[in-house]
C-alpha cells in the first residue's frame, strides 16, 4: 500500500492511497533512488516517458530531471488513483509531475529508510 501527501508551492494539497507497488517494484525503487543519489541514472531534461521507471500498476513512476553534486531533481509522475482531485479524467498517463529538488545525500538517505522498512515484508 502506498500513500502519498502533496504539497504544492501554490499551496495545493492532495493525497492518495493505493496498492500500487508490489513489494519486488518497492525494492526496484530504493535501488533507483541509490543510483539516482549517485547519478547514475541518465537525467532527461524533457518528460520523455522511455526514461521514466514505470510499475505493473502506472500510478506512480519516477525520472530524474537534472543532477549535479549539490541536487538531484526527481520528477513523481502520478496517473490514475494517484492523480489529484483537479486532473482531467482523459489525462494521459504519468502528465501530472511533481518535482522534487533533494541534495544527492538525503535521497541516498531517503533510499535507506525505504529499503529499511521493505525488510519486513516478503518479496513477491
Amino acid at each position: 500500500m502506498i500513500e502519498g501527501t502533496v504539497r504544492r508551492a501554490t499551496g495545493e494539497v492532495f493525497t492518495f492511497r493505493d496498492p500500487c507497488l508490489l513489494t519486488v517494484e518497492a525494492l526496484e525503487l530504493g535501488s533507483w533512488l541509490k543510483e539516482a543519489a549517485a547519478g547514475l541514472i541518465a537525467p532527461s531534461p524533457q518528460h520523455n516517458e522511455r526514461d521514466l521507471l514505470v510499475f505493473l500498476e502506472p500510478n506512480i513512476a519516477f525520472s530524474v530531471e537534472a543532477w549535479n553534486l549539490e541536487e538531484v531533481v526527481m520528477r513523481v509522475h502520478l496517473s490514475l488513483e494517484a492523480s489529484p482531485p483537479w486532473a482531467e479524467p482523459d489525462t494521459e498517463l504519468f502528465d501530472t509531475i511533481e518535482r522534487l529538488r533533494l541534495s544527492p545525500a538525503d535521497v541516498h538517505v531517503g533510499a535507506d529508510a525505504w529499503l529499511a522498512e521493505l525488510a519486513a515484508f516478503p518479496l513477491r
